[in-house]
């Protein structure tokens, strides 16, 4: 009996696996969601031009900055969620404040408590691309506005057109890597 429930397990672990694979793709962070299931996927991101700074809410809006004290901790780490809009793409929840998504208002990239309507939604929800500047990281690009993408100017978060330069494509790049805090 205990080896049928013992396959069991490993048959869902590995589906488990697969699905998150397919979804999120294969970062070798992405093992540690994984290995959470698709419950909770808790990660951080790290700039590829500035290797330094994460992406972070602060007041309410969002940032690129180092991480050095136990907030900005808590305020880079992200539950990376389905999409909110379209189940096929993510979203990003804030780890400690679980009502708060980010979003895009105006250009800027927000964090905003969740509301059920349409616009916030799809605010809120991005497909995530191979990253723009360098296969293997990863871009995210409005789900609502087509060839728009998070990226970081001057450490502001904003959600812009890809103008096709190097520099866009660099601050519009990210890596997934272990987050900074879980509760």
């Amino acid at each position: 009996m205990k080896r049928v429930k013992g396959s069991w397990v490993a048959i869902l672990a590995v589906l488990s696996a697969g699905f998150a694979t397919l979804l999120f793709g294969s970062s070798p962070v992405l093992r540690e969601a994984r290995a959470q299931g698709m419950k909770e996927h808790l990660v951080s991101l790290q700039s590829f031009n500035y290797p330094k700074t994460y992406i972070r809410h602060r007041d309410g809006l969002g940032y690129t900055t180092e991480i050095s004290s136990e907030l900005d901790r808590k305020d880079a780490s992200w539950r990376l969620t389905r999409g909110l809009a379209d189940r096929r793409h993510v979203s990003f929840q804030s780890v400690n404040f679980p009502n708060e998504y980010l979003r895009h208002e105006d250009g800027r990239l927000k964090l905003h408590d969740f509301e059920d309507a349409d616009l916030f939604l799809k605010d809120a929800t991005f497909k995530r691309v191979n990253g723009l500047a360098k296969a293997g990281w990863v871009s995210f690009e409005s789900v609502n506005c087509p060839d728009h993408f998070i990226r970081h100017k001057h450490g502001a978060l904003w959600v812009e057109k890809n103008d096709g330069t190097a520099l866009f494509a660099k601050d519009a790049t990210f890596r997934f890597v272990m987050p900074f805090y879980r509760p």
